[in-house]
């Protein structure tokens, strides 16, 4: 299947060999102007968003006036792109409040991307458009999180363990008894038993 190259008719320059790995790119694209309104995107951008109509992109959305990018305050930092840098950020997509058109659109409407923004040169040399690279890390991301919450969890685990000792090492010094420690292992599970040995 060939993939679209969606354009406005602003576009200043014609479709060439280069447009059309853009158009066939598997990672979402677009292009904006200092301004910050969208002329370009691709295929992949289409089908992550769920973009049924172009025309509804086209003159109608702006990227310093976009409500997600505003409530995260990316919106200084995207700025920066139009003097030389580059900026990567994880930016958490909610789609649900948005209607691109698209018909049965089966696209997620939260998700996690990871956004890269970078600028390009006009033919005079200056910084004219921003190009954006998204790519939908959401499974990525949550198992990271996942991942991180189990760490959490274990460091917690733990510490309760060591109180558990201090206090039953205070109990035994105190009462002058010898308590006998076992340590059992089983499908994942750990657990000790303390028996009383002598008083």
């Amino acid at each position: 299947m060939i993939q679209k190259l969606y354009t406005s008719a602003a576009l200043p320059e014609p479709l060439d060999l280069f447009g059309q790995m853009i158009a066939q790119a598997p990672f979402a694209l677009w292009m904006a102007d200092r301004e910050g309104d969208v002329f370009l995107f691709n295929e992949a951008m289409r089908s992550l968003v769920g973009i049924g109509d172009p025309d509804r992109i086209f003159g109608n959305y702006n990227i310093f006036k976009d409500p997600i990018a505003t409530s995260q305050g990316l919106i200084p930092y995207i700025k920066r792109v139009l003097k030389g840098q580059v900026i990567q950020t994880v930016v958490m997509m909610n789609l649900s409040q948005e209607d691109f058109g698209a018909e049965g659109d089966s696209a997620p409407k939260v998700f996690y991307v990871r956004c890269l923004y970078f600028p390009l040169k006009d033919s005079r040399g200056e910084f004219e458009y921003i190009v954006t690279m998204v790519e939908n890390i959401t499974q990525e991301y949550l198992e990271d999180i996942s991942l991180s919450r189990t760490a959490h969890e274990l460091e917690s685990a733990n510490k309760d363990v060591i109180e558990r000792e201090k206090r039953i090492g205070d109990l035994k010094r105190g009462l002058g008894i010898v308590v006998k420690r076992e340590d059992f292992r089983e499908d994942g599970r750990a657990w000790s038993v303390y028996t009383l040995v002598s008083a």
